[in-house]
């Protein structure tokens, strides 16, 4: 969602595809100003997974994954969208649960995209844990102590 991709997508043939996680650890966190409202649409998302859930252990094929998501998940797509309609009007912009409504309307065409398509995810949660071990290693591998040791830890 950083503005700093934005000239990727749309004309230039790359499609945004927003991760739900980020939504949910964002309306998780606002759950002390708006406890009711954030634990309805937590379990709202929390459905959402379940269905990605119930499809993995079922190693369902890509055509039965859309139809799950087009028939199960976009339903609930609809009412959680319509209640970040709604809490738009009624909660501060600037409280942590209005800045979490904000990003759910915000990335809504992209947090959407899932649908389409059986190859993409609900969210990017292997790729950042994937990306964990590069971070971990850049800061480990700073001080080797020679060329030497730095092409073995490299190996």
């Amino acid at each position: 969602a950083h503005s700093s991709y934005d000239r990727l997508f749309g004309d230039k043939g790359a499609t945004e595809v927003a991760c739900w996680a980020h939504l949910r650890r964002k309306v998780y966190d606002a759950r002390d100003t708006e406890k009711e409202k954030a634990d309805l649409l937590l379990a709202l998302i929390g459905r959402l997974y379940d269905i990605e859930r119930k499809l993995k252990e079922e190693n369902a094929p890509p055509e039965e994954i859309v139809e799950a998501r087009t028939t199960k998940a976009k339903p609930v797509l609809g009412v959680i969208h319509s209640h970040l309609v709604e809490y738009k009007g009624t909660v501060l912009p600037s409280s942590p649960f209005g800045k979490a409504v904000t990003y759910g309307l915000n990335q809504w065409k992209a947090l959407n995209v899932y649908l389409t398509d059986a190859r993409l995810s609900i969210d990017n949660n292997e790729a950042e844990r994937q990306m964990k071990h590069v971070v971990i290693g850049r800061k480990n591998y700073l001080f080797v102590g020679s060329d030497d040791g730095g092409d073995r830890a490299a190996v």
